[in-house]
Order: structure tokens, then C-alpha cells, then sequence
């Protein structure tokens, strides 16, 4: 079968390069799962967006003066990691990031791109506010596509 467009045929290239381990994934799909049946889709995604702020604040905000240095430096860091890829783009009010070959991308539940989904929302809102020097700013998925995830950045 032939990918239906450039998002999941970046996305199949990618897991095809990948050079680690999936041993962790289905214990993390499964806490992720176990977390929503108990406390909920509303709560677990909380949670996830505190996680992925922590997670930015532990990697550490990438530097850069371009949108396109940005886009390089992210996924210079996401290859590191085995998480993926980002497209980054701007409409002049707005920023679009697409993540796509997230983790777990193309076999997760329901539950896990939504968990995926908070935690890359709050990993990249902590990431743009603190490149916006502290402006608010709010960073929301907008679209689950092929195996990728795309967000809009705007003013909170």
C-alpha cells in the first residue's frame, strides 16, 4: 500500500530509521490507559500537560532567532529521543506545529493520542512561552492527521 500523502509517508521514513527500543511503550499505553479509566480523559489530559511542561523544563528550551532554526533545533532534538519529527509554520498571527511519528504513533488507543496530544500541549506551550519571554500564549491540538498530531499557538 502506497502512503495517501507527505505527512504519513514522513511519518512511515521516520519509524523505519528508528534506531530504539519500543520495549517501554506498552507500559506506558497501559499506565496512560489505567490513569484515564480512573480518573477520567478530562483529568489524565491535565496531568499530561503538567508532565510534558515538566518534560520542557527538564530538556531545556531549545535556542534559537528563526522559525526555521527553531523547527531544526526541535527536531535535531526529537531525533536524539526517537520522538519524531515537527513542521513548524506561521500565518503571522498564529503558529502551526504538526508532530507527526509521535510515539506509539499508528498503534495507540483512543486514550493515548489524547494523552500524547496534552503532553506535547504542554511541552511546547512551556517551550514557546518562555521563547515569547512569558507572553501568554496557549498551545491546542487542532487535528489528529496521519500518524501526527497538528497544534495551533495563538495569545491565551
Amino acid at each position: 500500500m502506497t502512503p495517501a500523502n507527505p505527512i504519513e509517508t514522513r511519518s512511515l521514513s521516520y519509524l523505519a530509521r528508528l534506531r530504539g527500543s519500543t520495549q517501554s511503550l506498552p507500559l506506558l499505553q497501559a499506565l496512560v490507559g489505567e490513569m484515564f479509566d480512573s480518573a477520567g480523559e478530562h483529568d489524565g489530559c491535565l496531568f499530561m500537560r503538567h508532565v510534558g511542561r515538566r518534560m520542557a523544563k527538564e530538556l531545556g528550551v531549545p535556542a534559537a532567532t528563526s522559525l526555521e532554526e527553531l523547527e531544526r533545533v526541535i527536531n535535531q532534538r526529537w531525533a536524539e529521543m526517537d520522538w519524531g519529527w515537527v513542521e513548524l509554520s506561521s500565518d503571522g498571527r498564529s503558529l502551526t506545529l504538526v508532530h507527526g511519528a509521535f510515539p506509539g504513533a499508528g498503534s495507540g488507543s483512543d486514550q493515548w493520542r489524547s494523552a500524547m496530544s496534552a503532553l506535547l500541549e504542554g511541552l511546547y506551550e512551556a517551550w514557546l512561552v518562555t521563547l515569547g519571554e512569558g507572553a501568554a500564549l496557549k498551545v491546542s491540538r487542532t487535528e489528529l492527521l496521519d500518524m501526527a498530531l497538528a497544534f495551533r499557538c495563538h495569545g491565551a
